[in-house]
């Protein structure tokens, strides 16, 4: 007697079909199907490439805005367009002789003496020895009053050229204001 529920026999290719379908469970893909751990593993390999890309892309951009752009900009910002032309002429120097002066000194004893001094001015620039310049018989009128006003025992001490180059460069740079002297420098102190 033959039972109602015979199996077909099994042929090379349909056991090797079976066997792969076992292994795999019975959730297997048909051809042209993914299933979502397929989908997964596709999204962590981009994921894998493109985030050090992007980082990589990222860290250039801000090293180049921040570490070479920034500077320059700061540099800008600290010196305004003014002061970079003032900067310029605090570097150079220019020098203005003044004619040779020479006072008699406000008398201690019956002897009358006299103060001989040759003075240069050390300037920024060209154009403020020319705005000096202009202001010169201002300038010789402040210098001679105020070496009159001195007496020969002022001259004793080492400090009194100090004093004497602070005194001249002060008065001078309330005649030439905003002008500065830079510097009084002497070419000749004599006393008679």
């Amino acid at each position: 007697m033959k039972s109602t529920t015979e199996e077909e026999p099994l042929t090379p290719t349909a056991v090797e079909a079976e066997s792969e379908k076992k292994k795999s469970g019975d959730n297997a893909p048909v051809d042209g199907e993914t299933t979502g751990d397929d989908k997964k593993k596709k999204i962590k390999k981009i994921l894998i490439i493109a985030v050090p890309i992007l980082l990589v892309v990222v860290g250039i951009t801000l090293f180049f805005f921040f570490v070479i752009k920034a500077p320059k900009k700061e540099a800008e910002k600290e010196i305004p367009q003014s002061q970079k032309h003032d900067q310029v002429k605090l570097d150079s120097n220019t020098y203005l002789d003044i004619d040779p002066i020479t006072v008699g000194l406000t008398q201690i004893s019956d002897k009358k003496e006299y103060l001989r001094i040759d003075l240069t001015l050390r300037l920024n620039t060209q154009e403020e020895n020319t705005a000096i310049l202009a202001k010169m018989p201002i300038i010789k009128d402040t210098l001679i009053t105020f070496l009159r006003s001195l007496r020969s025992t002022d001259f004793n001490s080492s400090s009194s050229s100090i004093y004497l180059k602070e005194e001249i460069a002060k008065r001078i740079n309330k005649i030439t204001s905003p002008i500065i002297i830079k510097e009084v420098l002497f070419q000749e102190i004599t006393l008679n």
